[in-house]
């Protein structure tokens, strides 16, 4: 009987032995993984997947590099910082279980210390959801339209804007046209210079502040329609010639793009390159508009001079100077001529004299101490339109249609 019962109760210590193991085994196996720390977004500085790589060179600034010849390109920050929640959101995700493998996308997260976080991602769905391995130690069920954002990578992450330098901040915009067998080359060379806008090529004169706005909004606005990642053929893009440059500076920014043959067979879009190992096909819609006569881009109005700084006038031998009741007596009206030099932004303007040009008498714009402000020749054409011709120091002759009106304020008649 002493053995039967030391039998029985060897028998249910080995039992109780087992079934206390398996429960532990299988709790073991089925308990998830711990959920990571959260990803912060704020604390990245790099994201790698396939080589390429979204790097943070300043606050909110990030510059994107493709793998093999490492040519770099600006980053749209509203594409990076969406990604960024994204991968936040995901370490967020309770965890499903310990990690078996990693899936075959890989993001790679660099934070301000150099601590790496490791994003896996499946490249498929199940019911709306993709597998994500955390560092390599837990599993997610992350929603499919969360890791979209994702996608495709720092590649995908590219500022689509052709001239991003094209901003307030432009300190010249330069529009070239490269000669061809009948046409001589042409540009508009656009530069700005103790806050004023000058036209510099091919004629130097001053330029209009509107004319030139119009000009770089139009610039601004040429967008990437998509980014060809290996050089295409030359033969095909028309870039080994290129029908236009375009470049533009903003400090020690400087974008320069040759736009080639057309891509499309509207002619708005055109294939282009930076020629630093980015090519693209560029929408040129807005590129089209853009002028390339210097009168286009010249100040219409005859002096810049402020009125108000004008003392007195000179015409040849007489002057008129401003009392606090107006002018004094003079053979012309120093007011009409100051309204129609300093207002007049209407006027037509050429670069050569006019058909049968003669000189009728130089106005003289002079300040409080009576030293010249601007100094202007007032002529005629050969059917006796009137003409103003000022000159910028070491530019040439700039000529303004005046209203036939001005002839009597100028003692013409």
């Amino acid at each position: 009987m002493r053995k039967k019962n030391a039998f029985i109760t060897a028998f249910a210590a080995a039992f109780t032995g087992a079934v206390v193991t398996t429960y532990i085994t299988t709790r073991a196996a089925n308990t998830p993984a711990p959920t990571p720390a959260a990803l912060t977004p704020s604390e990245i500085v790099s994201v790698e997947r396939d080589g390429a790589v979204a790097q943070r060179t300043a606050p909110g600034v990030w510059t994107i590099t493709l793998p093999g010849d490492g040519a770099a390109w600006p980053g749209s920050t509203a594409a990076v910082r969406a990604a960024l929640r994204a991968a936040a959101d995901i370490t967020m995700i309770e965890s499903a279980g310990a990690a078996d493998a990693d899936p075959p996308i890989t993001y790679r997260f660099t934070d301000s210390n150099g601590a790496l976080r490791i994003l896996a991602v499946s490249d498929a769905a199940i019911g709306g959801k993709q597998n994500v391995v955390i560092d390599s130690a837990s599993t997610v069920r992350a929603p499919s339209e969360l890791v979209s954002r994702l996608e495709p990578g720092p590649a995908g992450w590219r500022a689509h804007t052709a001239f991003p330098a094209a901003g307030a901040d432009i300190t010249r915009l330069l529009i070239q046209q490269p000669a061809t067998d009948t046409d001589p080359a042409l540009e508009i060379d656009l530069v700005k210079t103790a806050g004023r806008w000058l036209l510099a090529s091919p004629v130097l004169a001053r330029a209009s502040d509107d004319a030139v706005r119009t000009a770089i909004a139009r610039v601004a606005g040429a967008s990437i329609v998509r980014f060809l990642d290996e050089a295409p053929a030359d033969l095909t893009t028309g870039l080994d010639s290129p029908a236009f440059v375009i470049t533009t500076e903003a400090g020690d920014r400087v974008r320069r793009i040759n736009f080639g043959a057309q891509a499309d067979a509207a002619g708005a879009q055109r294939f282009a390159t930076t020629g630093a190992g980015h090519y693209f096909v560029a929408d040129t819609s807005l590129l089209r508009e853009l002028r390339l006569d210097p009168a286009a881009y010249t100040d219409r109005r005859v002096s810049v001079v402020s009125p108000a700084d004008v003392h007195a006038i000179r015409l040849d031998d007489a002057r008129a100077s401003r009392t606090l009741n107006g002018w004094t007596d003079a053979p012309f009206d120093p007011g009409a001529i100051l309204v129609a030099l300093t207002g007049n932004a209407d006027a037509t303007v050429s670069f050569e004299a006019p058909a049968g040009w003669s000189e009728r008498g130089t106005l003289t714009l002079e300040d409080l101490a009576g030293d010249p402000l601007d100094v202007v020749t007032i002529g005629e054409d050969d059917a006796g339109a009137l003409h103003a011709e000022t000159s910028m120091p070491g530019g040439g002759p700039v000529y303004y249609t005046l209203p036939a009106t001005l002839r009597q304020p100028l003692a013409l008649e």
